[in-house]
């Protein structure tokens, strides 16, 4: 199966107080950057989970169910492509990392994790897949990405910087993220 990349970006960023998406960092967008990244890694294409309206982005089906309503949507949007997901709010998120990822679950055949995060994501988008978020969202179960992860095949991995996944969630973590870039 093909790979796509999906840029998780249908959060409301009410912790932040703005858009995370429209944040700069290097001159870029976090949007921007997450499509680069994603690009880098050589998938297929590059698709958003956004609930904005007026663009060509792709929306949840279910509301307000968090990443796994954008995962959802995603995954029946494109039944025959597997799906490399990263949210938008991690800056200091590296191409290497996502590789490793990515070539990881693609040689095991699993969706795939870094240990103790379960975002960013390599998803083996199958019927059992597509199944499980239907059903999940359905019925309002357990809508953390951890317990698909663990109702799925799936394979936890080493991640090589820790600090690379590094959510910015706030606005003191977001100038705390922008500091580290700086002294990079």
């Amino acid at each position: 199966m093909k790979t796509i990349g999906v840029v998780l970006a249908g959060g409301q960023s009410t912790r932040m107080g703005q858009d995370k998406s429209l944040l700069h960092i290097n001159g870029n967008t976090m949007l921007q950057r997450s499509q680069w990244l994603l690009q880098r890694c050589g998938v297929e294409s590059v698709v958003i989970s956004r609930n904005s309206p007026g663009r060509a982005f792709i929306r949840d089906h279910y509301a307000e169910k968090g990443p796994l309503g954008g995962i959802h949507a995603v995954a029946h949007a494109y039944p025959k492509h597997n799906l490399l997901c990263i949210p938008v709010d991690m800056p200091l998120l590296t191409v290497t990392n996502l590789k490793a990822l990515y070539t990881e679950g693609c040689r095991q055949y699993r969706s795939a994790y870094f240990h103790q995060h379960s975002l960013p994501l390599f998803l083996m988008n199958t019927v059992r897949t597509r199944l499980y978020l239907e059903q999940t969202l359905f019925r309002n179960a357990d809508l953390s990405i951890r317990a698909m992860l663990k109702a799925l095949p799936s394979i936890g991995i080493a991640v090589r910087d820790r600090q690379e996944l590094l959510n910015s969630n706030d606005q003191h973590q977001w100038q705390h993220a922008l500091s580290l870039v700086a002294s990079q």
